[in-house]
């Protein structure tokens, strides 16, 4: 079907509940100007959409469930310039292109599943997403012939579409999906570096995703905590612990070449230990209880590393708690 550059000038255009099929449907750079523009439980059947660079100037435009099970559609460059236009519960069973789509009209994709939209180069702040589900791992789709350039550049304008979406709804004061657009937001923004030459940027962006989550996961808070404490014990097994007693007795003290002389048992009861020693140094609370203690300005400044390192992780702790609670 080719309705390309055709006009729609007056009047209310009527697609409610047509069916659309061949292999390819086609209203390239097509005009509607009228007073409404119905495609009010449409079916678009063909192997390709085309709605590329075609105007949408009536009052009203109306996808609401229409269903787009084709090959792919396109609404790139397409504008929405009326006054509304709505895709309440459609289905786009399909990859669908919103690239550098124009949305001046007060537009609603309510109650849709966007996993197979892709937004790029748009501007969101008249779009309101209700009822949202969006798995943004299919953004990249399973294009294996996609060029690395390509990818940093995608990356790097999905960050952009989940700013704009994250203030959304942080404006709406829906905090838990704002947080969510956040988090992915800053996720995009580290697969965009380009190493080597953004090596210090990723490697920032990720010691900031799995020591917190951005500032939205808790939980990352809890593993990282625990991943310091288990490094710390296992270096305090090398640097060896001493008996706080005059001779200062070595409990302990291994190397490489220790490990296999020593029985497992050994091993385990002086990471336990080690372990027990690290806990306490995690917390600044705890660090005056310690039972035993570390010889020499090297050992004794690993310790005060972990000590800050802890002050800082329960810092983050009331931090990222305290973001949650307000959510």
């Amino acid at each position: 079907m080719d309705f390309s550059k055709a006009q729609f000038l007056s009047g209310t255009t009527y697609f409610t509940g047509a069916e659309f099929s061949g292999k390819i449907i086609d209203f390239n750079s097509a005009r509607f100007s009228g007073k409404n523009t119905y495609f009010f439980e449409a079916e678009f059947l063909g192997e390709k959409i085309y709605f590329i660079g075609t105007q949408f100037l009536a009052e009203n435009t109306v996808f609401s469930e229409a269903k787009f099970s084709a090959g792919s559609t396109s609404f790139i460059m397409a504008e929405f310039l009326g006054e509304d236009v709505n895709f309440y519960y459609s289905k786009f069973l399909k990859k669908i292109l919103f690239n550098r789509t124009i949305f001046k009209a007060k537009t609603s994709f309510t109650g849709v599943d966007l996993s197979k939209c892709i937004f790029t180069e748009v501007d969101l702040k008249n779009v309101d997403f209700g009822l949202l589900n969006w798995d943004w791992n299919s953004r990249l789709g399973n294009e294996k012939d996609i060029s690395k350039q390509s990818k940093h550049r995608i990356y790097f304008e999905t960050s952009e579409v989940y700013q704009q979406l994250k203030v959304q709804f942080h404006n709406k004061r829906d905090f838990a999906k704002a947080g969510m657009f956040h988090f992915r937001e800053q996720e995009c923004k580290r697969m965009a570096c380009k190493l080597p030459e953004d090596f210090f940027k990723w490697i920032l962006l990720w010691i900031l995703k799995f020591s917190y989550g951005y500032g939205e996961k808790l939980r990352n808070v809890g593993l990282s905590s625990v991943a310091l404490v288990l490094i710390f014990g296992i270096i305090y097994m090398f640097l060896g612990l001493h008996a706080p007693d005059q001779k200062e007795s070595l409990l302990f003290k291994y190397s490489f070449d220790t490990f296999s002389i020593t029985s497992l048992g050994t091993i385990l009861k002086d990471f336990w230990t080690s372990f027990i020693f690290s806990i306490k140094g995690f917390s600044p609370l705890l660090w005056q209880i310690q039972q035993y203690k570390l010889v020499g300005d090297v050992a004794n400044s690993i310790a005060r590393l972990e000590v800050l390192l802890g002050t800082f992780m329960v810092g983050l702790f009331i931090y990222v708690f305290r973001r949650r609670m307000e959510k």
